[in-house]
């Protein structure tokens, strides 16, 4: 996981999953991290895949070089699930947009719960 001087933080984009020492050095859990990233990345369940994005808050997904050596990248689900806003194909990188109507939904669904 190469983000530490990935392009796309030039634009103040948050990571869930980025570069392992800064985010372990302060104190994020990157174990469980990286195992809800691979989760994502290789699901083969749209719905679970949609509510690890909507519980962790996640907004964007990219699917670079980097990701694509590290995980198995299931491109057949995120492209039915997420909407790709970005496209370049001779580096390999696609980026995904989380729809925010299901985000609201499951996050909606997840408080009632804890509610009741």
């Amino acid at each position: 996981k190469n983000y530490y001087m990935h392009p796309l933080l030039a634009a103040g984009r948050k990571l869930y999953n980025g570069w392992q020492y800064y985010a372990w050095s302060a104190g994020y859990p990157t174990a469980s991290r990286d195992r809800i990233v691979r989760k994502i990345f290789e699901g083969t369940d749209p719905e679970a895949v949609k509510r690890l994005l909507a519980e962790h808050r996640i907004g964007d997904v990219l699917a670079d070089g980097e990701a694509r050596r590290e995980f198995k990248v299931n491109e057949v689900l995120l492209n039915r699930v997420l909407e790709r806003v970005f496209s370049h194909p001779p580096s390999g990188t696609a980026i995904y947009r989380v729809p925010k109507n299901e985000d609201c939904d499951v996050l909606q669904e997840q408080e009632k719960e804890s509610a009741e």
